[in-house]
């Protein structure tokens, strides 16, 4: 279906309508050319098709219509008159359903008339004259006329029973997809009009509620047809036995019929219990996968392990409760029809003598079918109490109270005049205090101030989500909002972008040069057409927030909200944004900017400084009024009082400039294309890789000039790299030719270039980030060996003997009825029965007793058979689910970084909840279940088969019949299953996207567009679940129409054969061959169900069996690695352009390493390691995956204890792929890492990463408490607690917050961006490590926030060695030593200083390149050295 645009209405397209005529709808007769299709593999989503009044927009119109009628009793004083979504429904489609319950009824008298009627009628016809003469079997009518007709008449009953059914079904699934389609709509209609939103609450009522309340439909008929089903059967008991001897009968049934509504119901209640915790174990697992690279930093695994581990084991205890009530029901449903029939035999027998055939095996035949609404009533009960628990919950969320928005000015504006401002139902006390604020188009008001001063909160506030206490709020104009976490959809960059507009060429590369993303859609894989990823995992924090600013401005709004966008960016890209996109693109627009960018302060109209959710100031910029409200030292005071310091310099001259760089950079690229030259980009805990162009990636205008001046000075460089690199391929060529080494070793000559070499061979025997998919085979062998092959064949056989005892006392009863197979009866006893020699017993009553005995011994034992059939199979595959289950969870948890890197996380949280889900209990109830119904289908054809040898033959005709029904379905059900599968997720997952940026979307004016295209996705949904369901139908009809065949077949055959066969064996025989009519297509539904859910088995087994664990101590040495001093380096000098005789960079140190310390076999280091953060890189060079380009190329450099490094770089040059290798993230392609003098890969992983301490990039906290996020082990005490948030200025808000057992809600929503950072740092307090790591650590905080961390890291980790990553030069000013990445090598490592002194170091370029003025400040930093020491 065409995609939307915000102008667009849902509809159903033309093409995807079709509407049956009532022949087509009877037959189905369109389903044949989707089966045929699926089985070619050539159906597509496009050619499926619906009837019109299936479309979601006509079921939502007639829905709405009837609900805003009972909405409007909302308040009512009458408690009667309430509005009630069920009347809502019953209004809406209340009529389909009667249809569907006449049907049901249709169904059961057919199946009733067969069971009774006819299997009687026929044994009567087949019984001698001389035993018994009756209507049947006294007619005149020639050559068996009278069986023939009768024979016939029960082939049309059956067909009619398969049509009834099938009609029933057709109707439920039509009607259940129009209330799912309806509620879905408006539970997300609903959404967009309340004020608190429930993330969780609301996913689950569209995913979980709306299903379930499709699944009730699909039960609800068998719910209220079952006890009169029964009531009837026992009726007609009681007219066979002249109602006294069926009473016992019916007070069985009496006691049964409750027990299966109770057995039902507590499977419910235990159900929806089991669905919570599950719930809360998968929302922990996918915390813990979107954070996996912060778990592993923080060698967090054993906390998560035991938090899933213990709410697993919760889940293990619900879900054996409910296989122990799922086990006494089964028992039931089977043991009760035997049972009845034992207490009426006896009671006839004992009070009216021995029976006929005809009494015995029209009794067995109603209780055989008797089985029927017992088998499904619970099933049916489960999903009715889930739909009557979903109902009630939609209905609450329906009548939540909404919200109407104030009234809009009419010019474009936001305005404050001594606003009062809280947030609605907040336990807080925050109010924001606003004095004066107003911002009109042409205008830019900046907001400053502290991290948590309420900076935010006027965002709010404009976007009326703050409740107006007093004063005059006036919001006016077109909104766009950015936020300061960025919101994308995953869909493509450039959907995100133009948001439902349509597109525009021209306007749309315009927005993208104003938001520098020429180069990022380049470097992407497939430019604009790259999906962003889940919440936009594929895309690196900057490009999210630039995206965000692109949509933006793509908008043409006239109020533009912007909350800090440039914070993930560096200086260069700051500064093009602010010129080419706030001053450019929204040059005439009203816009209010929150930054931290405080040298760009003086081009803003008016700035608007706040704390404490107060407005301390308002008005033009004042460099006085920035000091006394915002004290801080060094760059920002000499930012604030340069005043003209951000100005940029004349258009014209800026213009030639850029000109002339964006030539020579063109000209640059030119000469610098590598062939096969490999780009990575780096993105929240995963990278995308793209192979570019053999030009290589050409910067364009759109990049900072400082870059252009970067590729011109690596031109020469480059070419110089390619000559060594045409060089090296040719020595390697010769060695290879001469057998000197084996392929793949990197060359220890000097000056090697960084060219690694892989073959084929080693590239296809390593992991590459995606699990080889096990077969089907190889799935069923792990699943089968998880719960215990040997269990599971001892399963089996108690399944095959359990039905083998069933089936014997059906033989007893023959035997009884033959008459008296045994002889067991005295002379006489038995009408027309010829007189024995030696009777066994010489009274009735002793024979009567044991045919009874002997029958109920068969009862008993079937009982027996029974308990440990369902038990051992429960016990089974619950032990296989446990284990499965922790096999994957440690799997995933142990998996080498690049498998979360090339596996969504989507995937990976698909294996824990759904398929799980799968294996726990969607799976194991329907391999149960096929079972069961395969033993009654066999023992059925058997016992037929014994008894008409000739029916062997249509018995293997059956067996043809379901191999073929198998190959024409299950293709087609396979893939309309996927895609039903596939599309739902895109509904859930639109939902999701939806509620997270909400603000964004109401922002935008964007609700209209959200609704219809919700609408869409349901149209595409439905499509693929309503073929689905006609696939179900269709194979439904096919096989109860072979079951009708086998039905006549059976009968004729008895006809035929009446005197040779004999009443008892034809009453057996018709009575088993109606189990054959149902079994039959339950048999064969269950194995196409099995089949396709064997998806979820295989995916699991992929990730159990062929997931790697990470290498705890690496296999073996490194090239490279060897113990000895690293020849033919630099000496470390800190020299800029300097060569060494091989080529080398002469930053390069030199290296004498001593022996190794020692390090115990298991690779456990000496206690209290690393006593001393000296880091050595030696020759380190570093892929992401095989056959990828070096990230790192034989980087060298040496960093002793207590030094505090700055790392500087362009986005991509290797900065964080240094940390990757530093925490063993990936292992090393060549060389070795030595920390306090032993080399890392030789110690165990989990002992690496706990020693060294990190600040990442994107702070990341988790559900629970701030203890829990502190100190996930309760290793430390309260008081180093405290401490460690006083040292982080985060004290005084956890005190507010509630102290240490405050909660945290997901992810850490009730935290500002920059408390987060904070908290992280807190943690590394916490963990008294030798080495700390900082990456872009306070790349959120404001300035005055950032200088006080800054003096903390200093106070606090002095005699740390820290290494810091970071955009914000201030930051890395006062290192000892900075260190300069470029292309995945080392450029300079020298102090700040001395590489200052060098005009042409690339540092200097860096500091040059923030202005005059701040450069000046920068250089004077360097010189004085921090003031706070002290």
């Amino acid at each position: 279906m065409v995609a939307l645009t915000k102008y667009d209405k849902a509809k159903l397209g033309e093409e995807n309508i079709r509407n049956d005529s009532f022949v087509e709808r009877l037959f189905l007769t369109w389903v044949y050319r989707v089966v045929t299709r699926g089985r070619k593999g050539t159906i597509t989503q496009d050619e499926l098709r619906m009837p019109a009044d299936q479309a979601a927009e006509h079921a939502v119109s007639r829905f709405e219509a009837a609900w805003s009628e009972e909405a409007k009793l909302k308040g009512s004083k009458d408690a009667k008159a309430q509005p009630s979504l069920l009347r809502a429904l019953r209004r809406s489609f209340g009529a389909d359903v009667m249809v569907a319950a006449a049907w049901k009824i249709t169904w059961s008298v057919f199946v009733l008339l067969g069971a009774f009627y006819f299997v009687r009628s026929l044994v009567q016809f087949v019984t001698p004259v001389k035993r018994q003469g009756n209507l049947y079997n006294r007619s005149t009518m020639p050559n068996n006329g009278v069986g023939w007709i009768l024979s016939c008449a029960f082939f049309i009953d059956s067909v009619l029973v398969g049509i009834a059914l099938q009609r029933m079904g057709d109707v439920c699934v039509r009607v259940g997809i129009k209330i799912r389609g309806a509620l879905m709509a408006a539970v997300y209609r609903k959404t967009f009009r309340i004020h608190s939103v429930h993330e969780e609450n609301v996913v689950s009522l569209v995913a979980t509620d709306c299903a379930k309340l499709y699944e009730g439909i699909l039960h609800l008929q068998n719910v209220w047809t079952a006890p009169l089903e029964a009531i009837a059967i026992i009726a007609l008991l009681l007219y066979l036995t002249n109602g006294t001897y069926g009473l016992p009968a019916l007070g069985v049934v009496v006691f049964v019929l409750p027990l299966q509504y109770y057995l039902g119901y507590r499977i419910a209640t235990f159900k929806l219990e089991t669905v919570e915790v599950s719930d809360a174990r998968v929302q922990r697992m996918h915390e813990v996968l979107l954070a996996i690279k912060l778990v592993k930093f923080y060698v967090w695994e054993k906390s998560f392990a035991k938090q899933v581990s213990d709410v697993r084991e919760e889940e293990i205890s619900l879900m054996s409760r409910t296989a122990v009530i799922k086990t006494i029901n089964l028992c039931v449903v089977f043991a009760v029809p035997p049972l009845i029939a034992l207490v009426i035999f006896a009671t006839y027998v004992f009070n009216k003598g021995p029976f006929d055939s005809t009494f015995a095996f029209t009794v067995l035949s109603l209780f055989n079918t008797l089985r029927f609404p017992l088998v499904v009533l619970p099933k049916a009960l489960r999903g009715s109490s889930e739909a009557i628990a979903s109902l009630q919950r939609l209905e609450k969320y329906l009548l939540l109270d909404e919200h109407d928005d104030p009234p809009r000015s009419k010019v474009v504006e936001a305005r404050f005049d001594n606003a009062v401002l809280s947030y609605p139902g907040s336990k807080e006390d925050f109010r924001l205090n606003i004095p004066k604020f107003e911002v009109k188009s042409g205008e830019v008001v900046a907001v400053v101030g502290r991290v948590g001063s309420g900076k935010s909160s006027i965002f709010q506030a404009v976007l009326n989500h703050m409740v107006l206490e007093s004063g005059a709020l006036h919001v006016g104009g077109s909104m766009a909002y950015v936020p300061q976490t960025p919101w994308v959809q995953n869909l493509t960059l450039k959907d995100n972008i133009t948001f439902g507009l349509p597109f525009d060429e021209e306007k749309y590369k315009q927005v993208i040069h104003a938001c520098a993303l020429e180069l990022d859609l380049q470097i992407l894989p497939k430019g604009d057409q790259t999906m962003a990823g889940e919440r936009g995992i594929n895309l690196s924090g900057g490009q999210r927030q630039r995206v965000c600013l692109a949509r933006a401005a793509y908008h043409d709004c006239d109020l533009i909200l912007l909350d800090n966008p440039l914070s993930a960016v560096d200086q260069h890209t700051a500064r093009h944004i602010f010129d080419k996109c706030i001053k450019g693109i929204f040059k005439d627009k009203a816009v209010i900017w929150i930054t931290h960018q405080l040298e760009l302060l003086p081009e803003v109209t008016s700035i608007c400084i706040t704390d404490g959710g107060k407005s301390l100031y308002f008005g033009p910029y004042d460099p006085e009024s920035l000091n006394r409200y915002l004290p801080v030292d060094h760059l920002l005071f000499a930012t604030v009082e340069a005043g003209e310091s951000g100005v940029q310099k004349p258009a014209a001259e800026a213009e030639k400039e850029k000109e002339a760089a964006a030539a020579a950079a063109k000209e640059a690229a030119a000469k610098s294309s590598l062939a096969d030259d490999w780009k990575h980009k780096e993105s929240e805990g995963r990278k995308s890789f793209q192979r570019s162009s053999k030009a290589g990636i050409r910067p364009t205008d759109s990049v900072s000039d400082s870059m252009n001046k970067l590729v011109q000075e690596d031109a020469a460089k480059r070419e110089e790299e390619e000559a060594a690199l045409r060089s090296h391929e040719r020595r390697s060529a010769e060695a290879r030719r001469s057998g000197q080494r084996a392929l793949g070793r990197v060359s220890e000559e000097a000056g090697a270039n960084p060219a690694l070499e892989e073959t084929p061979e080693e590239i296809a025997a390593l992991f590459n980030g995606v699990p080889r998919r096990v077969t089907a085979m190889g799935a069923l062998r792990v699943y089968v060996r998880a719960g215990g092959t040997v269990m599971f064949f001892c399963s089996l056989a108690v399944f095959a003997f359990a039905q083998t005892v069933r089936i014997l006392s059906d033989t007893w009863i023959r035997w009884w009825a033959e008459p008296d197979r045994f002889g067991f009866y005295p002379n006489g006893v038995i009408r027309n029965k010829a007189a024995v020699n030696d009777p066994v017993f010489d009274t009735e009553k002793k024979a009567s007793e044991a045919y009874i005995l002997g029958y109920f011994g068969f009862v008993m034992l079937f009982v027996i058979c029974l308990i440990s059939r369902d038990s051992s199979f429960s016990w089974w595959h619950l032990r296989g689910s446990t284990k499965l289950h922790n096999k994957l969870f440690y799997r995933v948890l142990r998996a080498p970084l690049l498998f979360f890197l090339r596996t969504p996380v989507g995937d990976i949280l698909n294996a824990f909840a759904k398929d799980q889900d799968t294996l726990d209990e969607t799976l194991p109830d329907t391999l149960h279940m096929s079972l069961i119904y395969l033993m009654i289908l066999l023992t059925s054809l058997g016992i037929v088969t014994s008894s008409l040898y000739i029916y062997a033959a249509l018995t293997g005709a059956l067996f043809l019949a379901f191999a073929m029904m198998q190959q024409l379905y299950l293709p087609a059900a396979t893939i309309l299953k996927r895609w039903a599968g596939d599309t739902a997720s895109m509904v859930f997952v639109h939902v999701d996207e939806s509620l997270h940026g909400m603000e964004v979307i109401k922002a935008f004016d964007a609700e209209n567009y959200f609704l219809q295209e919700n609408i869409r996705r349901i149209n595409v949904h439905h499509l693929a679940l309503f073929n689905t369901e006609q696939c179900h139908l269709w194979l439904a009809f096919w096989c109860d129409f072979y079951g009708a065949v086998m039905v006549v077949a059976t009968c004729l055959l008895s006809v035929a054969y009446k005197d040779e066969v004999g009443a008892a064996a034809v009453g057996l025989a018709i009575s088993n061959t109606i189990q054959v009519l149902v079994f039959f297509t339950w048999v064969v539904r269950g194995a196409a169900d099995t089949v396709s859910m064997w998806d979820a088995v295989e995916r699991v087994a992929t990730f159990v069996t062929n997931v790697p664990e990470e290498n705890d101590v690496a296999p073996s040495l490194l090239p490279g690695a060897s113990n000895g001093s690293l020849h033919n380096t630099a000496n470390g000098n800190g020299a800029v352009n300097g060569k060494s005789a091989n080529g080398a960079s002469s930053s390069m140190v030199e290296i004498k390493v001593e022996g190794d310390k020692a390090v115990s076999a298991d690779g456990e280091p000496p206690k209290n390691w690393p006593a001393q953060g000296d880091i050595r890189f030696e020759k380190v060079c570093l892929r992401y995956y095989p056959g990828a380009p070096l990230a790192l190329k034989f980087v060298s450099f040496h960093i002793k204890d207590g030094e505090k490094i700055g790392v500087v770089g362009r986005t991509g040059s290797g900065k964080t792929t240094l940390l990757m290798a530093l925490f063993r993230m990936f292992e090393l392609a060549y060389g070795r890492i030595v920390i306090d003098g032993l080399n890392i890969a030789q110690i165990k992983l989990q002992k690496v990463r706990a020693g060294i301490a990190i600040i990442p990039q994107e702070p990341v906290m988790f559900k629970g408490t701030v203890r829990s996020n502190l100190d996930p082990f309760g290793e430390a005490p309260d008081a180093e607690l405290w401490r460690a948030l006083e040292l982080v200025h985060l004290k005084e808000a956890v005190t507010e917050l509630g102290g240490l057992d405050s909660a945290v809600a997901e992810g850490g929503s009730n935290f500002s961006l920059g408390q987060k950072q904070l908290v992280c740092m807190a943690r590394c307090v916490l963990k008294p490590t030798r080495i700390l790591v900082l990456d872009e650590a306070t790349a959120a905080m404001d300035l005055q926030t950032d200088s006080l961390i800054q003096k903390t890291i200093r106070k606090a980790f002095s005699e740390r060695t820290t290494v810091t990553i970071a955009h914000r030069l201030d930051t890395i000013i006062f290192s000892d030593r900075i260190l300069a990445m470029a292309s995945g090598q080392l450029k300079e490592f020298a102090p700040p200083t001395q590489l200052l002194e060098n005009p042409a170091s690339f540092f200097t370029k860096l500091v040059e390149d923030t202005g005059p003025h701040a450069s000046k400040m920068l250089r004077r930093m360097a010189a004085e050295g921090p003031k706070d020491d002290s």
